[in-house]
């Protein structure tokens, strides 16, 4: 069923504390549509065929979240406006940085199905590319489930953030190699299907900076 938007409230009749309480539900709310428009992305890119309707829903995701995340944005500023502590401004700025990630992120599984759609208008990927791309996929979505895991409690060890660094940096030069990869193999083919590839290994990079952006905000 489609998330439904919950509005946050007046500001003029709660307390700071209970503000950043709300604002922290509806980050976890945010959290939680995003676990599951990677999920419905996913099934997205693996299925054979590219329809209509599964497109729709993820761009109905997307709407979801934009929403929220204007909202949270606009929310924070007047408990700001209002006058708050150093600390309280602090874990303010940090959830609305984290609301603009997860916004940010649902913008890129967007245009990464959309340029996966425009592709198979055409072209279909080859059975290797296909799983290289799912593999991807994947690697950034277990990132964000260790970041889901974070907000509900799990504290990361410095061991687990220098990991995320790592990988997280390694996996942008594999998306960028395969982005040259791909061009070499199809240069004397229709320059949109290199336009297309590129624009999707890029849509995971952002998803990967935005993830491990979240992931180490949480981890603090």
């Amino acid at each position: 069923d489609r998330p439904k938007l919950k509005f946050l409230g007046d500001r003029r009749h709660i307390s700071s504390t209970m503000a950043y309480v709300l604002v922290e539900l509806e980050i976890g709310k945010l959290m939680d549509i995003v676990s599951r428009m990677f999920d419905k992305c996913y099934e997205y890119v693996e299925s054979p065929t590219k329809g209509a309707r599964a497109l729709a829903k993820i761009k109905d995701y997307e709407k979801i979240i934009d929403n929220i995340q204007v909202e949270i944005n606009e929310f924070i500023s007047k408990v700001i406006s209002s006058g708050v502590e150093e600390e309280e401004s602090r874990n303010a700025i940090k959830l609305m940085q984290i609301a603009s990630d997860l916004e940010q992120l649902a913008d890129s599984l967007d245009k990464l199905t959309t340029m996966l759609t425009k592709y198979y208008e055409n072209w279909q990927l080859s059975a290797d590319e296909s799983e290289r791309l799912l593999n991807f996929y994947k690697e950034v979505q277990n990132l964000f489930a260790e970041s889901l895991s974070l907000y509900e409690g799990h504290i990361a060890s410095e061991e687990d953030v220098e990991r995320v660094i790592h990988d997280t940096r390694e996996l942008k030069k594999h998306l960028m190699t395969e982005r040259e990869d791909f061009a070499k193999v199809h240069h004397n083919e229709d320059g949109r299907k290199h336009i297309y590839y590129s624009d999707m290994m890029t849509s995971i990079s952002v998803v990967r900076a935005n993830v491990r952006d979240i992931y180490l905000l949480l981890s603090k």
